[in-house]
């Protein structure tokens, strides 16, 4: 099976996509401040990383992943909705800008939003 992440060109695209995501990002006001910390380098590598999980089918450990590393920005800077919307927006934006046709895209950003509910805590930690 051709996974996303192949469909849509492979590793050099989707890390092109990611640097202009974060061009994005970063101009925006209301996502800004959730990064002011980071080294926007290793935080560009691990969005390629974790993308490459979601396009390739392999983000086992996503669910898990989501709901800790955002739980800090939800308890303590009010992430919600609204941010990612934004967010998902401007990644949206630079896979059609680089060619990616339209229903991958939506394919795409549909992997991607089997993730909102994670990353905004509202799923709960799996019965054990």
């Amino acid at each position: 099976m051709v996974t996303l992440l192949e469909r849509m060109g492979g590793r050099d695209v989707l890390i092109a996509v990611v640097d202009e995501f974060y061009i994005k990002v970063m101009d925006d006001p209301l996502l800004r401040p959730f990064f002011k910390r980071s080294n926007m380098k290793d935080q560009r590598r691990r969005q390629v990383n974790f993308l490459s999980s979601v396009l390739l089918g392999t983000a086992e450990y996503a669910a898990t992943y989501l709901r800790n590393i955002h739980r800090a920005y939800i308890d303590e800077m009010g992430l919600n909705d609204r941010h990612y919307v934004a967010f998902t927006t401007h990644l949206a934006v630079p896979l059609a800008e680089l060619g990616i046709a339209p229903a991958l895209v939506r394919e795409i950003m549909r992997a991607v939003d089997r993730l909102e509910d994670f990353i905004l805590g509202r799923e709960q930690q799996d019965a054990a």
